[in-house]
């Protein structure tokens, strides 16, 4: 018999299952007829797998298969909301609710992701392990539409070819439409149970449920970047700070939950695909830490290790790695050097910036405590010139930010040089300082203006 669109679908799914059924029917078979020696014992043996193999063909009829199945649906459950996420052993009711099929994926008005944001999310299955395969039957996809969603909309076209009976189609479908619904929704004790307070003394007992669904969906996208077609040359080529075209994208502080042990397939269908694992977005709110900027006292330099030196030595140590990695000089590799200096003298700048915007300790360079240089004092400390004439004259003369300039670049050619750097000399020393003289230059002229 031909069949047309989903029956189609649904007999290719009742062959496929027979011929998986009978494959291994004939295998447990040969090996049986193998161990027998007897000949009587053989032939009777032989009439009996017959028999048995002709009971089997007999069931995988799509008539006998489809009745089975249906009386086997209310065994389990098709759901986007799962209670035994909360706890494994729990028997309360689980939930149905995809919510977002017409709606555009996305966020919602309000800013609020949830099932109901995902456009075609995927159903999980819970209950009799045994029923899997009726749940695979539902989700049977032809020309963009699921078995189950004609299930939901009482339609029995696509059973109508398997019987001559109309009752007997549709009361296949309403026994599939009981994975979908359950008759006494309850609670348990294992579950998340919240009290949401009415009025009078009454309350709304609220179960918390986890969507099955949602979690997929996070899961898949999380997947898909990780594990997509040439994400790991993309990834190679970014460690090597080479050229790929394709996008790396990164899901930072991701944590992973695990449902059901050893066992995920006890929790449900999707569950047992994802191997059991939940992943977890951070929701915390991004943790503003001040910087705790001190003022540099008892120290003859900023460069000290415990004051700048501190705060760039990731700076340095990443620069160190890429010079350790390029055997040769070329253009590129000058380049990508300048840049590092670069960020290394904006680093220091907003270092100088932050200390010299110690609102409440303005003029401190004239404590006793203070043991910087005193190019270093007229660097730092810019606000005593007003209080001070003979500072801010000395300031103004410009010449401080040559010394300045000097001492950052001895002190960058010392924390470059290790066992396996020791290109570092005369020549570095004056393209290190010839880049940040002017720019202490330009920032002391423009910040005369607000002093």
């Amino acid at each position: 018999m031909e069949y047309n669109g989903m029956s189609a679908m649904i007999a290719d799914y009742i062959s496929n299952k027979a011929k998986e059924k009978l494959e291994k029917f004939d295998k447990n078979a040969n090996k049986q007829l193998k161990a027998s020696t007897d000949e009587p014992s053989q032939a009777q043996l032989e009439l009996l797998l017959v028999e048995q193999w002709q009971k089997e063909e007999e069931f995988f009829k799509p008539i006998n298969w489809l009745t089975d199945a249906a009386r086997r649906a209310p065994q389990m459950k098709m759901v986007t909301h799962s209670l035994k996420f909360t706890h494994s052993s729990a028997k309360g009711s689980s939930l149905y609710c995809p919510g977002g099929n017409e709606q555009p994926e996305g966020i919602f008005p309000g800013g609020v992701v949830s099932t109901a944001s995902l456009k075609n999310p995927k159903i999980d299955v819970v209950g009799n392990a045994a029923a899997l395969d009726v749940a695979k039957l539902l989700q049977i996809e032809c020309n963009g539409k699921t078995l189950i969603e004609y299930v939901e909309e009482d339609d029995i076209s696509p059973f109508r070819p398997f019987t001559e009976d109309e009752s007997q189609s549709r009361g296949w479908l309403e026994s599939f439409k009981k994975v979908l619904m359950d008759g006494n929704l309850s609670s348990h004790g294992l579950a998340k149970q919240i009290y949401f307070p009415l009025e009078n003394g009454r309350y709304h007992l609220l179960s918390v449920l986890h969507s099955s669904s949602l979690s997929h969906a996070f899961y898949e996208r999380v997947q898909s970047v990780r594990y997509a077609d040439g994400t790991k040359e993309a990834r190679e080529a970014k460690r090597k700070e080479k050229y790929n075209a394709m996008q790396v994208i990164n899901y930072p502080n991701i944590a992973v939950q695990n449902y059901g042990g050893t066992k995920p397939q006890n929790i449900s269908l999707l569950n047992s695909q994802r191997g059991g694992k939940g992943f977890l977005f951070s929701c915390a709110p991004p943790s503003w830490e001040e910087a705790q900027v001190r003022l540099p006292l008892r120290t003859k330099t900023i460069f000290h290790k415990n004051y700048f030196g501190f705060r760039a030595k990731r700076k340095i140590q990443a620069l160190q790695q890429y010079l350790l990695r390029q055997k040769k000089k070329s253009k590129s590799v000058r380049y990508r050097r300048e840049c590092y200096i670069d960020e290394l003298i904006d680093h220091l700048i907003q270092y100088a910036a932050e200390i010299q915007n110690i609102s409440d300790k303005r003029g401190w360079s004239v404590l006793s405590e203070c043991k910087l240089s005193r190019e270093e004092q007229l660097w730092l400390d810019p606000y005593r010139s007003q209080q001070d004439d003979a500072f801010a004259e000395e300031r103004e003369k410009n010449d401080w930010q040559a010394v300045i300039a000097d001492k950052f670049a001895g002190w960058l050619n010392s924390s470059l040089e290790n066992k396996e750097l020791k290109i570092f000399g005369d020549v570095e020393h004056r393209e290190w300082r010839d880049s940040l003289e002017p720019k202490l230059r330009q920032l002391r002229d423009d910040l005369e203006v607000f002093l």
